[in-house]
């Protein structure tokens, strides 16, 4: 099973080992579609992550992006003709926060959700040119 830490330093771990995406535009990608609540459409995606791209070369970069993505999480990352998300079993540590956060009646929850926060959402983290 997938588990990506959005709160703090970004963290993933597969299958619970440390996995490391490289290419930073590929890291990028995979904690958008892990912020996200519904599936983004490849267009929006192009637009998002390569703004400065003709549409071609876009497109090309986000297959090759894919394609590594696809070898390293597997069955984690669901591709669609039109649209990415991310599988529904895949453990986030902001969902698990925000419904933390919902069950305020209930102490000892609240109190999990708040030790999930480690600093700030994708501190340390940034793309250069998106």
């Amino acid at each position: 099973m997938l588990s990506i830490q959005l709160l703090g330093a970004p963290l993933l771990l597969l299958n619970g080992h440390m996995l490391s995406v490289p290419r930073r535009k590929s890291r990028a990608l995979l904690f958008y579609l892990a912020a996200r609540t519904t599936p983004a459409t490849r267009d929006h995606l192009l637009a998002l992550l390569w703004p400065d791209h003709d549409r071609p070369a876009a497109q090309q970069i986000l297959r090759t992006s894919l394609h590594g993505l696809r070898k390293s999480l597997g069955p984690a990352l669901v591709v669609g003709d039109d649209t990415l998300s991310l599988a529904p079993d895949t453990d986030l540590d902001i969902r698990r926060f925000e419904a933390g956060l919902a069950a305020t009646a209930d102490l000892e929850t609240l109190a999990a959700a708040l030790a999930l926060y480690r600093d700030d959402f994708l501190a340390d983290f940034s793309v250069p040119d998106a």
